[in-house]
């Protein structure tokens, strides 16, 4: 048995592994006897059929079955022994058919290309470089309109026959529509309740002239003043995957008005508890530092995409990208030579960012225990649930529910990915000098589509 390796390209190897009949034969002898004992044929006692009508039977089913174990045990023992770090699975070179003969002793040659994982450095981070962290200013107009949300929001609701004023909630049925403006069979259909605000102004304006029960087309990027994944995520339900098309129907099914709660002790008492803010100056207080807090996760969202964009930049990584292609194309046959020269740059970037990732929590040796798998877990079903009540009984519940959770595999990897890219920003961010930058919120936003 030998393994002979050659460099084809850059990250790229061909293994050439060659089973000789010492190798294999006694193996497919006791095969060949294994089988002998276990067939039922008629004509013989069974376990007694001949050696030579069990190898005209079954020898190159066996040969081959004795071939594929040998070889693939010696190939991850190569690879375990040379400490080759690959990319993807190795992939059979097929330039030639392998004709299996079990009345023969020759050699058996089978041919592997490679891609192997870079060599990562990351040097440049020990300068500790700059980087900005964007905050958003809290004006004045952000600030009164965060009130005057709570205001609607604990205010008198109403319904309405039509829509008054830009501060209405609708509840909407929408409906996919197909290239013909037809409604789509086994289409996207939600019914949720949207802010007449959200609407841009010609689909506000034809919004304001609908009676509950009348209908009307929009287009879901153009029509709705909302990052698309937001629309996706709140507005139609979804995960991350968009709709075949954006035109919908929009039918009005209700409209509410919502006369705005006066802004005195009941309200305070209503959004804090009783007696907690005692003057409108420190309601004011109060909410602009809830909507601080509330900013910062979008802030500390932004200041993440930045420093995740600037090490991928300052990280040069060369790949076998003729290989890589290839082993996608092995992995999805159903993808088209056109998808996968699509796919692929996204692909390429997914392959970068967690050999950079897997490198930065091996270098600071980070592991994720179990019991940090089952906090993130009840914090996950306390969010979603809103069981976040601090008594025995519902800490218990909460428990229960992770614990049945983490028996879910999938549940486990998805957290499992989770927190590794927490830790891996909390490592970056060590690695940085973050210096603060007050931004006012349409600029945030701006900055924040540029990155998407």
């Amino acid at each position: 048995m030998s393994v002979k390796k050659e460099e084809i390209g850059n990250q790229h190897l061909k293994l050439e592994i060659v089973l000789k009949a010492e190798d294999y034969q006694p193996g497919v002898e006791k095969s060949l006897k294994d089988y002998a004992r276990k067939i039922d044929l008629k004509g013989f006692r069974k376990g007694h059929v001949p050696k030579g009508i069990v190898k005209k039977m079954y020898g190159i089913e066996i040969l081959a079955e004795e071939l594929n174990k040998l070889v693939g045990q010696q190939l991850n023992e190569y690879l375990e022994k040379e400490k080759l770090k690959i990319l993807g699975e190795p992939l059979p070179i097929l330039d030639k058919q392998i004709k299996f003969d079990p009345n023969s002793d020759q050699s058996y040659a089978f041919e592997f290309e490679l891609g192997l994982q870079p060599e990562i450095s990351l040097d440049f981070l020990e300068k500790k470089p700059s980087i900005v962290r964007h905050k958003i200013k809290i004006d004045d107009e952000m600030l009164n309109k965060e009130i005057e949300h709570l205001q609607r929001r604990y205010g008198k609701i109403s319904q309405a026959d039509a829509v008054e004023s830009d501060e209405d909630v609708v509840k909407v049925k929408l409906e996919e529509l197909d290239e013909n403006g037809e409604t789509r069979e086994n289409g996207i259909v939600n019914e949720p309740a949207i802010g007449v605000e959200v609407f841009k102004k010609s689909a506000k304006s034809k919004l304001k002239k609908l009676k509950r029960g009348e209908s009307m087309e929009i287009d879901l990027k153009k029509d709705l003043d909302k990052d698309y994944d937001e629309v996706l995520s709140e507005i139609l339900n979804l995960q991350g995957t968009p709709p075949e098309h954006d035109r919908f129907r929009l039918t009005l099914l209700e409209i509410n008005h919502t006369e705005k709660a006066p802004l005195d002790q009941e309200l305070f008492d209503k959004v804090y508890g009783k007696d907690n803010v005692k003057s409108e100056e420190a309601f004011r207080e109060k909410v602009k530092e809830e909507l601080s807090g509330v900013l910062a996760n979008y802030e500390d969202q932004q200041l993440q995409r930045d420093i995740a964009d600037l090490v991928m930049e300052k990280t040069e990584l060369q790949f076998p990208e003729d290989f890589l292609k290839r082993w996608l194309k092995n992995s999805n046959p159903n993808l088209s030579e056109a998808d996968i020269e699509n796919e692929f740059p996204r692909f390429l970037e997914g392959i970068k960012w967690n050999l950079i990732k897997t490198h930065l929590l091996k270098e600071a040796d980070v592991q994720i225990s179990q019991e940090e798998l089952l906090e993130q877990t009840a914090l996950m079903i306390k969010a979603e649930y809103g069981l976040g009540g601090d008594d025995e009984q519902s800490q218990m519940l909460v428990k229960q529910l992770a614990e049945k959770m983490l028996e879910d595999k999938e549940h486990v990897n998805r957290v499992y990915e989770m927190l590794e890219e927490s830790k891996v920003f909390d490592l970056l961010k060590d690695k940085f000098e973050i210096k603060e930058k007050e931004v006012s919120l349409e600029k945030f936003k701006d900055l924040n589509k540029k990155k998407k």
